[in-house]
């Protein structure tokens, strides 16, 4: 029997969207928070698909493309609540190749 090796990213590229154009899902409420107040920026390395970039200038950047939906950043951005989640409309959501 022949072992086929798979990386994360083969799999990702496995999910579809169905994009609810004009309307976020994710996004954070004041950028200012981030950049002077919260020093964990736990979001830049909690999300497995690294939506959140940490800034040289200390702020972070939310790119929603390709987010899981798994809600850790929600979970995680306790300190200043300072990260906007709501679940996306009906269809217009991640869809699983493999469940």
């Amino acid at each position: 029997m022949k072992t086929v090796t798979v990386n994360i990213e083969e799999k990702l590229f496995q999910n579809r969207y169905r994009v609810d154009v004009g309307r976020w899902h994710a996004h954070i409420k004041n950028i200012e928070v981030c950049a002077n107040d919260c020093a964990e920026k736990n979001c830049t390395f909690v999300c497995p698909v690294s939506c959140y970039r940490k800034e040289s200038n200390g702020s972070v950047t939310l790119i929603t493309d390709g987010c899981l939906e798994c809600c850790s950043c929600r979970i995680l951005c306790t300190a200043h609540h300072n990260l906007e989640w709501v679940y996306p409309h009906g269809r217009h959501r991640i869809q699983f190749k493999f469940g």
